[in-house]
């Protein structure tokens, strides 16, 4: 199961791309971590990919989106003060 998602998740985000679905999310859980956005604006960060973009199923629409799949993958991100 575990190597069905992590293959799942490798995938290009469409026939091309450099970019896989896995890749996106973290960069996603990058910007919130590094830059202490709120989930709100990450949410429209998503919306605004997904707005201009024609890959729809592959974005994640919500923050709840992206850390499920990485944590389904054993890569929780833990906060230090």
């Amino acid at each position: 199961r575990f190597y069905n998602l992590l293959v799942e998740a490798n995938e290009p985000l469409y026939e091309g791309a450099t970019d896989s679905k896995l890749s996106i999310f973290m960069r996603l859980l990058a910007c919130k971590s590094n830059w202490n956005v709120s989930n709100q604006c990450l949410e429209f960060i998503s919306k605004m990919l997904l707005d201009v973009t024609f890959i729809k199923d592959r974005l994640p629409k919500k923050n709840y989106d992206a850390k499920r799949l990485v944590s389904k993958l054993g890569l929780e991100a833990r906060r230090i003060d």
